[in-house]
């Protein structure tokens, strides 16, 4: 379980690492939710937002995850290719490049 942060996402899939992302509702543009249905929609992910998210809903969807050793599997392998080496270093030079120096 974690929120949907390009780092964090990065982190994730190139360790194909399957995950329920519940985006943060209030960052900026909604970015967090693309960011989590680029990943569930390609089946790496599940996508719980906030608004919906309750204890017994987050105890359902682990447990029909870590239950079902294919589904498990499945999307472990969608979060694998979907996993970018060097993404976060990426990410760092782009923001490098945007921010002047001092």
């Amino acid at each position: 379980m974690s929120a949907a942060g390009a780092a964090t996402l990065a982190e994730l899939t190139v360790l194909g690492i399957p995950s329920i992302l519940i985006p943060y509702p209030y960052a900026s543009e909604n970015h967090q939710e693309f960011n989590a249905r680029a990943l569930a929609d390609r089946g790496a992910a599940v996508l719980v937002k906030d608004k919906d998210l309750t204890g017994p809903l987050l105890v359902k969807e682990i447990r029909s995850i870590i239950n079902d050793a294919e589904r498990l599997r499945n999307m472990s392998l969608a979060s694998k290719r979907l996993g970018r080496a060097g993404a976060l270093n990426d990410i760092i030079d782009c923001v490098e490049k945007i921010l002047p120096r001092h």
